[in-house]
């Protein structure tokens, strides 16, 4: 750390939506796993097929993690791909 680093007066290295904001993205993560574990119901219980509009929504609520996380590999997959080599191999 460096020598103007206070340690007790930790306020001054906030930003003032910190607090705001993460109390924001716990209850929309809560939010969320409440649709999804209703969905699961609705999927398990319900019986759900291509007619019910809410067990239409409900798969996709349920599979919509591993099309993010297809959707985001996909993406950084790009973006290596497309870097520039940093290194004694970048010009060969």
């Amino acid at each position: 750390m460096c020598e103007t680093y206070n340690i007790s007066n930790t306020k001054v290295y906030r930003h003032r939506w910190e607090s705001p904001m993460v109390v924001i993205a716990t209850l929309a993560t809560i939010g969320a796993i409440i649709v999804n574990l209703a969905s699961i119901i609705v999927v398990v219980l319900g019986g759900a097929d291509a007619s019910n509009v809410w067990g239409s929504f409900a798969y996709i609520v349920l599979f919509s993690p591993i099309l993010l996380l297809l959707a985001r590999s996909y993406v950084a997959a790009q973006n290596r791909a497309n870097g520039a080599r940093v290194g004694p191999n970048q010009l060969s």
